[in-house]
């Protein structure tokens, strides 16, 4: 605690003892003190939104965990009526309104006295003050005011239909229907009064407490150093419901009565701090229905609070979230990080040995991310279909346009440029695209998400790997056969032949992606296995295997299909493949150097088993 010197105390409704002190303010839980503010505090109120702390020189404002200062004049009290705040200060009374201090003007007395306390009564409001206390019947534009005693007022509290009262002359007053009913004398130096059980407690700045009848004001008995407190310097006496805070000037607070375990009494639970993505939204907890959050604010922080100030330390909690329950323990804060969208409830329960608190529900609901709907899934599949398109349409006409114009204007200025020009055209089938967006639109209408996800994300890799490689003229090993793979993949998803595929590589310890391969080689090949090679009636078996011997690569690719020979005789395949086989092997002549290049019919004695592709190229490597 920051002082001794006790200037104001509160208890909030979740049972935190707030503690005014000339330097600072604090609140107490039982077992530690939580530091408000620096600043020497002179009158305190608490509220379920609102905390109000008053200053020599200003109001702090503290509401969902922020805190605002406006300067004013020194504030003595605070006294709400109709959830209008009023404000004692030492030069008239103000209201609290839009979080600022507007004066209220009664008459010129008042709006220039030292307001101590604020009480209505009877259809009107009593004012105590240094220029006596007063009855007013409305503190906005009055229209009957009365001073009913003129001597210095400094402290005063009302029993029923009386007031009593305790002048600077350390004299004390009974008021009965705005008169003088009883006089008396008591302690010197009267700090405060204050009612508890039938009974009027007089402090003393100097001489502690003096205990009264209130019907007869016949002495009862005295608190002081004597007996029970360590000091006869008290500020104030605050009475709760279930404890009694003793403030004083030197020795801290004494916290008498605390009974909260009262036969048949519950302990209460209270949600205490609500926070969203690090951002405090306490207001939240203030709705009766479900918590709607938006997709990206799934970061919950809660805490939660049950206070006991006698056996701090025997206070349990557990939370059960969407039917998972925690063990108890004395943690009151919970961390939800990463939530999934959906619907959330939360119960959290507070105990003390046997007794618990009675379960406290929130409901809360992250909301499905747009991307995560139908509709979405529609629109970009249209999208995707729409783009993939015309893209492909796009690059192919520019290809063409490009191919065309090099044509006309360089007249093929050497073989190799031909011979890549040519490549580069028979390097994807359209007829093949076409099947796999025939085959995308089938899946979205199915309603196969997981598919069409899977196979729309294959395709735009392939996609963009062509474009990609069809401007170079080598790529890695790696990147070839990644093409390679996805083609196989996409071709054995949309085509009605069925057929496994194998890829071996020996490459004697070096990394697939340190190789240099020439862009799209195998696929014209796999693509002739694959249309004219199988046949429905029999699971097609596609090997490629790549070997390095003597600095060269071999590559032999082969198929268990009706063979070579009899796919040439196939009229309607025999322009198309006979330009694709005649065009690569001379791309790989003119690559390798060498006349290591055949495609031979695989057979037994009596039966043709498939077909057969050799090749060899040059080893390079990126280094």
């Amino acid at each position: 605690m920051p002082s001794n010197t006790i200037n104001a105390s509160s208890i909030d409704d979740i049972g935190y003892v707030w503690l005014a002190t000339c330097k600072g303010v604090v609140k107490f839980d039982g077992l530690f003190f939580s530091e408000i503010s620096n600043l020497e505090t002179t009158a305190l109120f608490t509220s379920k939104r609102l905390k109000l702390l008053g200053h020599k020189n200003g109001l702090t404002i503290i509401r969902n965990n922020k805190q605002t200062f406006i300067k004013s004049r020194e504030i003595l009290n605070f006294y709400e009526k109709d959830k209008i705040i009023y404000v004692s200060t030492t030069e008239g009374v103000f209201q609290f309104k839009h979080d600022n201090l507007v004066p209220i003007e009664i008459n010129s007395v008042l709006d220039f006295s030292i307001i101590r306390d604020i009480f209505f009564n009877a259809g009107n409001f009593y004012i105590s003050s240094n220029s006596g206390l007063w009855k007013i019947d409305n503190l906005k534009n009055p229209n009957s005011i009365k001073q009913i005693f003129k001597d210095d007022i400094t402290t005063i509290v009302k029993s029923k239909n009386k007031f009593v009262a305790a002048t600077s002359k350390n004299e004390i007053i009974v008021l009965d229907n705005d008169k003088i009913e009883k006089s008396l004398t008591s302690l010197k130096n009267i700090s405060d009064l204050v009612v508890i059980n039938k009974n009027l407690w007089i402090s003393s700045f100097t001489d502690g407490i003096e205990i009264r009848d209130l019907e007869t004001f016949s002495f009862v008995k005295t608190i002081s150093k004597y007996n029970n407190l360590n000091t006869n310097q008290i500020n104030s006496v605050i009475k709760s419901e279930n404890l009694t805070l003793i403030n004083t000037l030197n020795k801290g607070v004494y916290i008498n009565g605390y009974q909260l375990h009262k036969k048949n009494k519950d302990i209460i639970l209270h949600f205490e701090d609500f926070y969203v993505n690090g951002n405090s939204v306490d207001n939240l907890l203030q709705s009766k229905k479900s918590i709607v959050l938006n997709p990206d604010q799934n970061n919950i922080s809660l805490k939660y609070k049950t206070i006991d100030l006698e056996n701090p330390n025997k206070v349990k909690y557990q939370y059960t979230l969407n039917g998972t329950s925690s063990n108890w323990t004395s943690n009151n804060e919970l961390q939800l990080p990463n939530l999934n969208f959906g619907k959330y409830k939360l119960k959290v329960q507070s105990k003390i040995d046997e007794l618990k608190s009675p379960i406290q529900v929130l409901n809360f609901q992250i909301t499905t991310p747009f991307y995560k709907k139908d509709e979405f899934y529609l629109i970009i599949t249209v999208i995707l279909l729409t783009v993939g398109y015309l893209t492909l349409d796009l690059h192919l006409r520019n290809l063409k346009r490009r191919h065309n114009k090099e044509v006309k204007e360089l007249k093929l200025k050497n073989h190799l440029l031909t011979l890549e020009q040519q490549a580069l055209q028979l390097q994807m089938n359209p007829h093949f695209i076409f099947n796999v967006l025939n085959g995308i639109k089938s899946l979205g209408n199915k309603g196969n998400v997981t598919e069409l996800n899977r196979t729309i994300n294959q395709f735009a890799i392939l996609l963009r790997s062509v474009l990609n490689n069809s401007r170079k003229e080598e790529i890695t090993l790696k990147e070839e056969l990644t093409t390679i793979v996805n083609y196989i993949e996409l071709e054995q998803r949309m085509s009605s032949k069925i057929f496994n595929y194998t890829i071996d590589l020996q490459l004697s310890n070096i990394d697939s992606d340190e190789i240099l391969f020439p862009s799209m080689l195998l696929q014209p090949f796999i693509e002739n296995a694959i249309a004219h090679g199988f046949t429905n009636d029999k699971e097609g078996l596609l090997t490629i295997a790549i070997r390095l011997i003597n600095n060269f690569l071999e590559i032999t690719i082969e198929d268990n299909g009706i063979g070579i020979d009899r796919s040439l005789k196939n009229k309607s395949t025999t322009n198309n493949n006979s330009l694709a086989l005649k065009v690569t092997k001379e791309r790989i002549q003119y690559l390798s150097k060498s006349n290591k290049f055949n495609i031979t019919t695989i057979k037994t004695k009596e039966n043709t088993t498939g077909t057969r592709v050799f090749f060899q190229l040059p080893l390079k490597t990126e280094y």
